[in-house]
């Protein structure tokens, strides 16, 4: 999966340690799981009172080489809804950003939340004139974005083996985050091999692990981040 969090510099190719500093997002990544809702903190690193926007954007295909990005509306179904959109960060204060999805995808999704510094909007402090301090920012923008995961509204973990293009694909609506591969004699004997991955509803992965499939029984071993349990289950080969 691409990282937790992404910085954009719009007019410099670099940023310095004072302009990284300005502003703190916690966590940068997050579960919005069964109740719907979940919250982002976004703190003060300056002196100076900052102007954030909010934005959200939808990942299709997260964790492939076909990631990306696109525009969802918050009201529709399975998208998450983020208030304020929009608001005045003032010097050394902390602001709540909360998370909910009015109704819970199929499968679940993943998105990327970003907290943009802006020039000082009319729609936050109306009539009020632009400050020296905000124009004088505007060279650079920096962008912080935080990774949602959102529960599906029916947890099912389902992978199989596709041996005719040697991948692993994920049929369930949750994603499993894998831990390790059993290649396995019986039910009771198996040998466990590490395996860092994550698989995506809808996503496919080829597996070092899993160069060869030669006809034997699979298993793997995988964290369910909404049970907050690790659990093990069969890895079948499908035809």
């Amino acid at each position: 999966m691409t990282t937790a969090f992404y910085v954009a510099a719009l007019s410099l190719s670099f940023f310095s340690e004072m302009t990284m500093a300005n502003m703190s997002v916690y966590p940068m990544e997050l579960n919005v799981e069964s109740a719907g809702a979940a919250q982002i903190k976004v703190a003060s690193k300056t002196d100076d009172i900052q102007f954030i926007r909010v934005r959200q954007k939808k990942i299709l295909n997260p964790g492939t080489a076909q990631e990306k990005e696109i525009d969802v509306a918050s009201w529709k179904e399975g998208g998450v809804v983020v208030t304020p959109d929009k608001f005045a960060l003032a010097a050394g204060a902390m602001r709540v950003v909360r998370l909910v999805s009015l109704t819970p995808p199929e499968k679940e999704t993943t998105w990327r939340v970003y907290f943009e510094g802006v020039k000082q909007p009319d729609s936050i402090i109306p009539g009020q004139p632009e400050s020296t301090a905000a124009t004088a920012k505007l060279g650079v923008n920096v962008i912080w974005g935080a990774l949602v995961h959102l529960a599906p509204a029916t947890e099912r973990v389902s992978l199989h083996i596709d041996p005719a293009r040697g991948t692993v694909t994920n049929a369930g609506t949750l994603r499993v985050p894998l831990r390790e591969i059993g290649i396995c004699q019986s039910d009771d004997v198996c040998k466990w091999i590490k395996e860092d991955a994550t698989i995506y509803p809808d996503t496919e992965r080829k597996l070092k692990t899993l160069n060869q499939v030669n006809g034997k029984k699979y298993k793997f071993r995988y964290f369910n981040w909404v049970k907050k349990t690790a659990e093990e289950a069969d890895l079948p080969v499908v035809q």
